[in-house]
């Protein structure tokens, strides 16, 4: 489900800079590709429901978008 969700994300921002599509993709990956080292870096996401406080983190990776 995260692979199509970011696929639908970047098909969307591709209309319209698909210069700007590569950069927002390639950063997500990479900032996924850590997760592994330090599952814990990123807080609890509080807006999960029935999150048992391991399973769910969230992060922001742009602002204003």
């Amino acid at each position: 489900m995260a692979k199509q969700h970011l696929r639908e994300a970047y098909n969307h921002i591709k209309e319209d800079s698909p210069k700007n599509a590569l950069k927002v993709r390639g950063a997500i990956v990479a900032a996924t590709l850590d997760i592994p080292a330090q599952p814990y870096r990123h807080p609890v996401d509080k807006y999960k429901v029935n999150n048992d406080g391991n399973s769910f983190r969230a992060w922001k990776q742009f602002q204003g978008i």
